[in-house]
């Protein structure tokens, strides 16, 4: 029984990677509810072929998470071998260098992402009845792009603190924009905003939580 409270109060790097799991679980839940509620719900308010088009657009705008040559992925195991050796110096090169790197990849393709996507002719490249669904392709196309593109400085700063051990906390800002991201599903349905509200309802508040974690943390959380 005592090793089981230490494992929730102990400072030690054991007891904290435990409760960093055990936070991962619960927001992965949490986005499987997310999942689980919003399919019937955007697919009500969009219709068949409109739905079927957000899919579409969730699929190729998934690609933008390689978008920085892996460098988001790969500063966690530096960082945390760096936080191990209590080296904060190395620490703080890292993060600098993971953002420099990963923003030097990302930049051009997510800034040209938004733009190609008035280059396309979706409503033929789909072969859709509706003339204005493949304008309205293009602009969630855009909008996705640009929210990844906005929230690339947010994410670095999210695995930095990760390989800190700041699951818990991390986890916690990401449960926040899952529920704001369902709260802005509905207000989009309920308002009729269309397939454009509804992509800026999926991709700003999962950025403002991970802004709002970032700048939590510089200031000293």
């Amino acid at each position: 029984m005592r090793r089981l409270r230490d494992l929730f109060t102990s400072a030690g790097r054991g007891a904290r990677t435990f409760r960093a799991a055990l936070s991962a679980l619960g927001v992965r839940g949490a986005q499987i509810v997310l999942m689980l509620v919003s399919v019937p719900l955007v697919l009500h308010s969009l219709g068949v072929e409109r739905y079927g088009l957000w899919t579409a657009a969730l699929g190729l705008a998934s690609l933008l998470a390689n978008a920085d040559g892996g460098v988001s992925n790969g500063l966690l195991s530096p960082v945390a071998r760096a936080h191990g050796a209590h080296d904060v110096d190395e620490v703080r090169r890292l993060s600098a260098a993971g953002m420099a790197a990963g923003l030097t990849v990302a930049l051009p393709v997510l800034a040209a992402f938004p733009l190609c996507a008035f280059a396309v002719d979706w409503h033929w490249f789909f072969k859709l009845a509706d003339p204005g669904a493949g304008r309205d392709v293009a602009y969630v196309i855009a909008i996705l792009g640009g929210c990844y593109a906005i929230g690339f400085p947010p994410a670095i700063v999210r695995t930095v603190r990760l390989g800190l051990l700041h699951g818990p906390s991390v986890h916690a800002w990401d449960a926040f924009g899952t529920a704001a991201t369902l709260v802005g599903l509905v207000a989009a349905v309920w308002l009729g905003a269309g397939l454009p509200g509804v992509a800026l309802a999926w991709g700003l508040p999962g950025i403002l939580a991970r802004t709002l974690s970032a700048l939590a943390f510089y200031a000293g959380e």
